[in-house]
C-alpha cells in the first residue's frame, strides 16, 4: 500500500493464491467518502518493471479502471478502488474482471445502452417505452407472426387474404 496515495499493488499470482486459500483481504475500515472517489487520470507505469499498464473497466455501475501489467502480472488499484470493489462484492472477481470475456460483455452492454438511447432520442421516451411494452407482449404471444404481419400491412388491407 502506498502511504502517500493509498493505492495498492498486488501481484496477480499472490491474489490467485489468496483466493485459492479463501483469504482475500477485506478492505480497511477507513472508507473515506467512497461515493466521492475520483479515478487518477492517464496511463500508469508499472512500479515493478516500468512498462505501461493496461486498463480494464470494472463494470457498468463502477466507472473506474484496474491497471494491470501484462509483462509482470502486477495489478494497481488506486486509493479507494479496493473498497469500491468490496462494496460491490467484486473483490473476489479480479480474475473475471481482467478477462477478455468480462471486457467484451461490458462493451456489448455499452453498445446496447447507446442503441437504446438513440432509439429514445428518435422516438421519444413515451413512444419508446410503449414500443418496448408491445415488443415484450408480442414476444410471448402464440400468434406473434400473424400480428407482426398485420402491423406491417398498410391499413385497410387484410394480410391473410392472399394466403387463403
Amino acid at each position: 500500500t502506498c502511504g502517500r496515495c493509498g493505492g495498492r499493488r498486488i501481484l496477480l499470482a499472490d491474489y490467485q493464491a489468496w483466493r485459492k486459500e479463501g483469504i482475500v483481504p477485506e478492505p480497511s475500515e477507513a472508507t473515506l467518502a467512497v461515493a466521492d472517489y475520483q479515478e487518477a487520470p492517464g496511463l500508469r507505469l508499472c512500479q515493478s518493471c516500468g512498462r505501461i499498464m493496461s486498463r480494464y473497466r470494472v463494470g457498468q455501475e463502477l466507472s473506474f479502471h484496474i491497471d494491470r501489467c501484462a509483462d509482470c502480472q502486477s495489478i494497481w488499484l488506486d486509493g479507494m478502488e479496493w473498497e469500491l470493489l468490496a462494496e460491490h462484492h467484486y473483490q473476489h472477481r479480479l480474475d473475471e474482471i481482467l478477462s477478455d470475456r468480462w471486457q467484451k460483455a461490458l462493451q456489448q452492454a455499452d453498445l446496447e445502452a447507446r442503441r437504446q438511447q438513440n432509439l429514445k432520442a428518435r422516438f421519444g421516451e413515451a413512444d419508446y417505452e410503449r414500443l418496448c411494452s408491445l415488443r415484450s407482449w408480442l414476444t410471448e404471444h402464440p400468434r406473434r407472426q400473424e400480428m407482426l404481419a398485420f402491423l406491417a400491412t398498410p391499413s385497410g388491407k387484410n394480410p391473410s387474404a392472399s394466403e387463403s
